[in-house]
Parts: structure tokens; C-alpha cells; sequence
């Protein structure tokens, strides 16, 4: 790149063809915010080049929109919480689900545990109390 800006100048089809190539070379890698600055660099040199109605600079224009839209999003996907596969919700939402689910669970055993307490020190107790009530499905 260097090599090419020093030869031809900033301005030359050699320097956008390799901005172009160091823009491939970044989407391939998925460095997107890489592949987008190389791609636009050529575009700004292409249009200086080249007539609007150039193919080269139709496809660059193209690919320039193209990075762009999947930076803005792979960008906008990491900032979202991601949702876990066939829920509505986020993990913090499923863990603090899980907490409340624990805890309730813990709750309706220790009623258990104390009614079966109740009922061992009393068998009359024993026969009106109907247990399953007490547990989840």
C-alpha cells in the first residue's frame, strides 16, 4: 500500500485496487469496521477516477453499502442482550426466573416439611391434610 501511494500517488487506480484488496481481506476476517474504511477509501478515490456510470465504481459503491449494513448490525448486536433459543427472553430474565423458581420451590418444601412435622406429633392431622397439594408440577 505504502509502495503504490509512493509510485502512483494517493490518487491512482493501483492504491484504490489495494484498499479494495485490504477491504476483502478484513470481511474475511470479520473486521468489519476495517473491511468498511478500506472500501470507502477506494470508493472516494474511484469517484474521483472513474465516470458515475463505471461498473468498478458501481460495485465498490455496492460493497461499500453492503459492509456497512452488516457493521451496523453485527454493532447492534452486541450492544442487545441476546435471547436464548426458543425463549422471549434474555439470560439475566431466564436466571432471574430460575432464582425465583428455587426460591419458591424452597418455600413450598419447607411448608412441607413443617406440616409433616405437625402431622407426626398428631396423626388426627394426618388424615384430614392431603399432602400433594404442597407439590409442584
Amino acid at each position: 500500500m505504502t509502495i503504490n501511494r509512493q509510485i502512483y500517488g494517493k490518487d491512482h487506480i493501483q492504491v484504490a485496487n489495494s484498499y479494495l484488496v485490504f477491504a476483502q481481506l478484513c470481511f474475511a476476517r470479520e473486521e468489519l469496521r476495517g473491511a468498511v474504511e478500506n472500501q470507502e477509501k477506494a470508493h472516494l478515490i474511484l469517484q474521483k477516477l472513474l465516470p458515475p456510470t463505471s461498473d468498478m465504481l458501481k460495485e465498490a459503491k455496492s460493497k461499500l453499502d453492503y459492509f456497512l449494513k452488516l457493521a451496523v448490525t453485527q454493532e447492534t448486536t452486541k450492544a442487545t442482550p441476546q435471547r436464548v433459543m426458543g425463549s422471549n427472553k434474555t439470560k439475566a430474565d431466564l436466571m432471574e426466573a430460575k432464582k425465583d423458581t428455587e426460591a419458591s420451590q424452597k418455600q413450598t418444601v419447607d411448608n412441607y416439611l413443617k406440616r409433616m412435622n405437625k402431622v407426626a406429633t398428631n396423626p388426627r392431622k394426618a388424615a384430614e391434610n392431603n399432602y400433594l397439594d404442597y407439590l409442584e408440577y
